[in-house]
């Protein structure tokens, strides 16, 4: 499955600061694009980024805004009861899907290979399933995320990013605004 990306030239481009409001958004497409959002893209260019859990909502998304001018590599269980399935994805010449679990350190290791940013994204969701597969929630969303650290070389990867969802927010969402700082609890929902 794994098949070595073809190289881009490296994009110098400085952003400069912006403090967006509504009105200040600017479009890409038909979606609005905060400025911070805009110099965060233009500062990704060029790159072999991998994206875990790609096949998933957040990652297909990622994909679609990242794929024009990177390489993405998207790595997921499979490819045909998730948000790839949706997407208009296949065929994509910037676009490699990796069908690979995340608790399996070699095959990381190689998907990982290579790669300058890693989004790890992959985890057991859903209240439904965290509820009915605790163990393997835990197996999956810990040591799974070791798995990830332990396949990349540091010295080769410019950032790795680790995304959560609302789920962590737990009885603590209801009006939760996304600008807030995140709500720190107690350890058992009341």
């Amino acid at each position: 499955h794994s098949a070595q990306a073809a190289g881009h030239n490296r994009a110098d481009v400085q952003a400069k600061p912006a403090t967006p409001s509504l009105a200040a958004r600017s479009r890409v497409g038909r979606r609005a694009v905060d400025p911070r959002a805009r110099g965060f893209l233009a500062m990704m260019q060029g790159r072999r980024i991998v994206i875990t859990g790609g096949g998933g909502f957040i990652g297909v998304s990622l994909a679609k805004r990242l794929a024009d001018t990177n390489d993405v590599v998207l790595c997921d269980l499979e490819f045909t009861r998730n948000a790839y399935a949706y997407a208009s994805l296949d065929g994509h010449p910037n676009v490699q899907r990796v069908e690979a679990d995340i608790l399996d350190g070699d095959a990381l290791k190689r998907v990982c290979s290579g790669a300058a940013i890693v989004i790890h994204l992959a985890a057991v969701v859903g209240v439904q399933q965290v509820l009915m597969n605790t163990s393997r929630t835990l197996e999956v969303n810990i040591r799974g995320t070791q798995q990830v650290l332990d396949a990349i070389e540091p010295k080769d990867v410019e950032r790795f990013v680790y995304l959560s969802t609302s789920e962590v927010y737990g009885s603590h969402a209801y009006d939760a605004v996304e600008t807030a700082p995140t709500p720190v609890g107690p350890s058992e929902d009341p």
